[in-house]
């Protein structure tokens, strides 16, 4: 009798436990925020890994190699490794092997996980397919390689005169640094330095740079840009590296520290190949924000009549990278958007159904997206994946009017460059490809998530009117002032204005050379690398010319002269007034057969002698000719 009882107490005990005991199981389940790959997506590269991101921080102690177990229906059981990403939330399983084209994969997360305050969490099952497009074969990589010249070529065509020789005046660069003319002398711009990276928008493209370059449009800073590559987005990040994104390959993002020496080469995870070219943003937890191609073979017969059935239609990736490279968010234009909101040819044999050229975290911590194609901005929620709200374009969800005192359009066409401004407003460059005026501008729009509406408060266009039929971008600067980059035009190409309108500032580049954007940050380099030394020499005199390339921090130079490199007396100072600076020796000083100059910085110490000087030597006493020996970057 008295086990009896006792077997009921027991009982009971556990029914009483067992629902709190179930709610703490279930309710850790729920708090699952993004799991990639989408389960039931389709387009997955066969090397994607498989990530689970949880609300709460995961107790590393509770997961092993052993945590998830994935099976494909054709490549079976797959061994890997399973890590924890640097946020402590998302559990990533690496495989070892890929998996096979077209098949369908099982993941099963096993239960016993833990958060750091004890809760278990459930088993997770889902099911993906694998991708059947080889995003490394020639035809594909073809496709894409077309799609990042595309744009350029159709506007070049339109837009940009056969290439003319851009001859600069420097002695110690190279003779294809391209010629940078200022039309709008600087007066009340911002502090800091115009970044730009010119190229030639055509075929066999030579002479392409990284410039930093200062308000009389010197040179700061160059970097040549290999022949046949475009590099793009050469900018300043928020953690003081410089980022740009160059061609090679499947292209990359190089992250550049104050020395211009290279620190990090962002590229994609999970299997894809192709980063594209328009954007990356430092992120303030020191992830990067990429942007990927995702080039899929469609069947778009069974999607629109008369579509080709083996379409290649391009998509977009958005990928959040932690610092040691492992996807924490990843997100599948093709998950979300389908291919028909598209203003592009649907029947083509390649579409470039979403073209997004800019991304951006959004005050909220949510993501902006720009897309081109569909003339749209896209807020997608950072934490699912989920679309928030979609403006412009065919879905679009707004009802758009302008502010008193405009009467353009509030309609914008072809856009890039979405930002969020500090007081919630949103800028864009507003192409306004095929709608009549075309004329380009910089806007600013105030948005009312809750009720759907954007006004159109701010715009601002070029007097003479400019048309960029690609690329541009708008950045708002510290003192108030914008910054306008006009993409694809040669001249204007960068603007600084006030808000009223006053142009403070306007430079070009010699046609053709255009600029995806451009970009006003203050800037400190010290190149590891000596500065250049010429010698011209004639008779009776010698002109020494010398600069040294990235160096911000110089107020002048000593000039050295003797008749041995080891032996060299002082000879003059010469004040930094420009990026090249020169001084003309006569008399005894001409005769010497070496010379050397070295840097001085800001507070008057000179830069190490066996680093940062070059010694050039004259012909002494033999015949006078010019002799060039330097040290270039």
């Amino acid at each position: 009798m008295h086990s009896r009882y006792l077997r009921y107490l027991v009982l009971i005990i556990i029914l009483t436990i067992l629902p709190f005991w179930r709610i703490s199981y279930v309710e850790a389940q729920s708090e699952i925020e993004i799991m990639y790959p989408v389960p039931g997506s389709k387009y997955n590269p066969a090397e994607t890994s498989i990530a689970i991101r949880f609300s709460y921080l995961i107790d590393p102690r509770s997961i092993n190699d052993r945590s998830f177990t994935i099976t494909g229906t054709v490549s079976g059981h797959h061994d890997g490794k399973v890590i924890l990403a640097d946020d402590q939330k998302t559990i990533i399983f690496k495989p070892n092997q890929p998996f096979i084209s077209g098949e369908n994969v099982q993941v099963i997360l096993q239960p016993g996980i833990l958060s750091i305050t004890g809760e278990r969490f459930s088993k997770v099952t889902f099911m993906f397919s694998v991708s059947k497009t080889d995003q490394t074969s020639p035809k594909v990589i073809s496709t894409v390689r077309n799609l990042v010249t595309s744009e350029l070529a159709l506007s070049s065509t339109n837009i940009l005169p056969n290439k003319t020789e851009s001859v600069n005046n420097f002695v110690t660069t190279p003779l294809d640094l391209p010629h940078i003319y200022v039309t709008t002398p600087a007066d009340g711009v911002d502090e800091g330095y115009i970044f730009v990276s010119n190229f030639y928008p055509r075929t066999n493209s030579t002479g392409s740079y990284l410039l930093i370059l200062d308000n009389n449009g010197e040179p700061v800073y160059y970097q040549k840009v290999s022949d046949n590559v475009i590099a793009t987005d050469f900018k300043k990040l928020s953690n003081g590296f410089l980022a740009y994104w160059d061609g090679t390959g499947g292209g990359a993002y190089h992250i550049l520290n104050n020395n211009y020496n290279e620190v990090k080469k962002i590229t994609p995870g999970n299997g894809y190949y192709y980063v594209d070219e328009h954007d990356l943003q430092l992120l303030p937890n020191n992830h990067y924000l990429i942007l990927i191609y995702d080039p899929e073979i469609i069947d778009m017969s069974q999607i629109v009549p008369e579509g080709n059935p083996e379409a290649a239609v391009i998509g977009v990736v958005i990928q959040e990278l932690d610092g040691d490279g492992n996807v924490v968010f990843q997100w599948n234009s093709f998950d979300h958007i389908p291919i028909t909101d598209t203003d592009q040819d649907l029947t083509a044999s390649i579409i470039d159904y979403m073209h997004s050229n800019a991304i951006e975290m959004a005050n909220d911590g949510n993501i902006l997206l720009s897309s081109r194609h569909l003339d749209e901005i896209t807020k997608i929620n950072r934490q699912t994946g989920d679309i928030i709200w979609r403006l412009g374009g065919k879905a679009n969800q707004f009802a758009f009017s302008t502010a008193p005192g405009i009467s353009d359009t509030p309609y914008f066409y072809k856009q890039h460059d979405i930002r969020q401004l500090p007081n919630g407003d949103i800028s864009l460059f507003d192409n306004h490809n095929d709608h009549t005026p075309m004329n380009s501008r910089a806007l600013e729009f105030s948005l009312d998530e809750q009720n759907k509406t954007a006004t159109l408060v701010w715009e601002y266009r070029n007097d003479p009117d400019v048309f960029s039929g690609f690329m541009g971008n708008v950045q708002h600067l510290p003192n108030g002032n914008i910054l306008i980059g006009w993409g694809g035009v040669s001249s204007p190409n960068v603007t600084e204005i006030k808000p009223d309108g006053t142009k403070l500032f306007e430079m070009g580049f010699d046609s053709p050379y255009v600029n995806y954007r451009a970009f006003r940050f203050p800037w400190h380099g010290y190149p590891t690398w000596a500065p250049v030394l010429v010698l011209q020499s004639a008779e009776g005199s010698v002109t020494l010319t010398f600069s040294w390339n990235g160096a911000t921090d110089v107020s002048k130079y000593w000039v050295y002269g003797g008749n041995s490199p080891d032996s060299l007396s002082f000879i003059s100072e010469v004040q930094k007034t420009h990026f090249e600076d020169s001084i003309v020796l006569t008399g005894s000083e001409a005769g010497y057969c070496y010379y050397q100059v070295r840097p001085v910085n800001l507070v008057g110490n000179p830069y190490p002698i066996d680093k940062y000087s070059n010694i050039a030597q004259n012909m002494c006493n033999y015949t006078y000719l010019p002799l060039i020996l330097s040290s270039t970057q």
